[in-house]
């Protein structure tokens, strides 16, 4: 807990972490961040083994990614690792981080993810071509572990890269 101080000399009362700008909360975000970066990373190198010590043992993944217009929940670091695994024999996916931000505990993360097209997606065989796929996460953190996520993805941009038709 921190006591913020107003510009008068006032204090407010305490204050959780994460919200007072106090330089604990500056390290705990930085090393929130790191984290995130350090997953993104760790799927960049195929290393999906080593994503356990990222996640808390119940983290819970909120995904609109693979169903549009429907949450899908994923609810263990298994359940992510089979999706990683999926899109990256898919599209052999690679995470480029545009930008990372951090409040508190929570990092947001807007990132591009390229790849060519290189198994049956979409119900559209391989077409070898590029694709780039648009994202929004943000990540909450407990202990300087991943313990919630929410992702939106631009999947119909990469549905019309691949000349596929768009539900509805």
């Amino acid at each position: 807990m921190c006591t913020v101080i107003r510009t008068d000399g006032t204090a407010s009362g305490a204050t959780q972490h994460g919200h007072c700008g106090c330089a604990s909360t500056r390290a705990i975000e930085e090393a929130n961040s790191a984290v995130v970066h350090r997953l993104h990373d760790l799927i960049n190198e195929g290393d999906l083994d080593a994503l356990d010590a990222l996640f808390t043992p119940d983290f819970t993944g909120h995904d609109t990614s693979r169903r549009p217009s429907a949450v899908e929940d994923l609810r263990t670091v298994e359940d992510l690792k089979t999706v990683i695994r999926g899109a990256r024999e898919q599209f052999d996916e690679h995470h480029v981080v545009q930008d990372l931000i951090a409040s508190g505990d929570r990092v947001v993360v807007r990132l591009d993810t390229t790849g060519r097209h290189r198994a049956e997606a979409f119900g559209t065989a391989p077409t070898g071509r590029p694709t780039t796929m648009r994202t929004i996460g943000i990540y909450r953190l407990t202990g300087g572990l991943i313990a919630e996520r929410w992702v939106v993805s631009d999947v119909a941009g990469l549905m019309t890269q691949l000349d596929v038709a768009l539900p509805g």
